[in-house]
This record gives C-alpha cells, structure tokens and sequence, in this order.
C-alpha cells in the first residue's frame, strides 16, 4: 500500500514540476512558487477543514525545526522551476532530484540527523547507488 502510494506521490511530483516550470516560463521561478504554495495553502486548508474531525495537540510538540519544511518546499520549486525550461527538461531535472535525495536520504540515516534513529549504510547501497548514478548520467547523456 505505501509502495504505491510513494510511486503516485512520484508521479504527482513529476507533473507538478511541468505545471510549474510551465507557469515559470511565462512568469518567474518566483511567482511560479508562490502560486503553486498559495494554491497549495488553500486545498490544504480545506483539506485540514473537511476531512480532520478530533484535535491533535501534536503539532505544539513537533520539534521547531518541523516548521521550516516550507521554506524547504519554496526553494524546491524556484530550482526546480529554473532547471526545467532548460537543455535537463522534465526527465533530467527529475533524475538530478532523485540523486540528491537519496545522497542526502543515506547520510541522514548514516549519521542520524534531524533525530533519525542512525542506519549503517551497507557496501551494497553504496554500490547501489553507484548504479542509479551512473544509470541516471547514463540517461541524461547518452540518450542525446
């Protein structure tokens, strides 16, 4: 069930990034970003007001550093939004992501950052990971 709910998270991300590169192209990174984060804000705040029934105190428990996600998500966009309307289009803009995510995914679990429980990253992983970049470069540059 989560497989496939991360493969559809995969898939929205992948065509939000068209929108937004799209909505950039005729604007700016920028204003791209707030309209997406504005929109955002608001089918969440409907979101938060149809479907959440009983309240959670969690949200004042949440470490502080839980806040700054969105500062996080405006700077995503605003890169994001600049490398698509380039020579990397949609595809080479997704791989170089996916890279830098599992690179800093490894070391947050490697050195336990952010109060993560700490994973040793096994021979393998590094060797799989030597896979996925070089099948990635692969991609972005041979299939030119």
């Amino acid at each position: 069930m989560y497989g496939i709910l991360s493969f559809l998270c995969g898939v929205l991300i992948a065509i939000t990034f068209f929108m937004n590169g799209q909505l950039a192209a005729f604007s700016t990174p920028v204003l791209s970003s707030f309209i997406a984060h504005f929109i955002g804000m608001i089918v969440s705040g409907f979101l938060l007001i149809t479907f959440v029934r009983k309240k959670k105190d969690t949200a004042t428990k949440a470490p502080f550093v839980s806040y700054s996600s969105g500062i996080f998500g405006a700077f995503i966009v605003i890169c994001a939004n600049k490398a698509i309307n380039t020579s990397l289009g949609i595809s080479g803009t997704m791989i170089m992501i996916l890279i830098g995510q599992i690179v800093c995914s490894l070391i947050i679990d490697a050195f336990g950052f952010f109060g993560m429980e700490r994973k040793t990253i096994s021979s393998i992983q590094l060797i799989e990971l030597l896979f996925i970049i070089s099948g990635s470069f692969c991609i972005l540059f041979l299939g030119k």
